[in-house]
């Protein structure tokens, strides 16, 4: 059975991919520790968690405004976001995000095109470029500047579809 991530506390990411998820495989990890993992959880089937420390005030404000506003912007090319929780345990603080899991990221697609010598036609672009501009006028619309746009926080699935992710360095109002 499926426990709330909002109610647990003094809990590692492995005991909670244990307990909720199968199928977990670490994917990316960066100098400041900022994790994803894709998993399969029983709720909502696929999905990336992203994990972020939060050694600071400052790194949980930005950990909670990325899935605040996220989860706040309903639009279909905008990464949904199922769950969010901040989570103490001993002298570590980390805040999870349970969202859609994509097929790829562009900047991973870009650079595997690129290797293969296979871009992508003119259409192609402008049908992505039409869900990312989209998005962001929604996010607009609801008061909302992303500032952190590049190919890395434009996810891609295979039939097409675009959604922009990663609302970190987002300015609200």
């Amino acid at each position: 059975m499926f426990l709330p991530i909002r109610a647990l506390t003094l809990i590692k990411m492995e005991a909670l991919a244990l307990q909720c998820c199968t199928q977990v495989k670490l994917i990316y990890k960066n100098q400041e520790d900022v994790e994803v993992y894709l998993a399969t959880h029983p709720t909502f089937g696929s999905v990336a968690i992203k994990i972020l420390p939060c050694q600071s005030t400052y790194l949980l404000q930005i950990a909670q405004k990325e899935g605040r506003i996220a989860e706040s912007i309903q639009h279909p090319s905008i990464c949904r976001v199922y769950e969010q929780a901040f989570v103490e345990s001993c002298q570590r603080c980390t805040y999870y995000i349970i969202m859609e899991q994509a097929d790829s990221d562009l900047k991973s697609e870009i650079q595997k095109r690129s290797r293969e010598n296979a871009p992508w036609s003119e259409e192609c672009w402008i049908n992505m470029l039409e869900q990312v501009v989209s998005a962001l006028e929604q996010a607009q619309r609801e008061g909302v500047c992303h500032r952190d746009i590049k190919p890395a926080n434009i996810l891609l699935w295979q039939n097409g579809r675009v959604k922009v992710t990663d609302f970190g360095s987002a300015n609200e109002g």
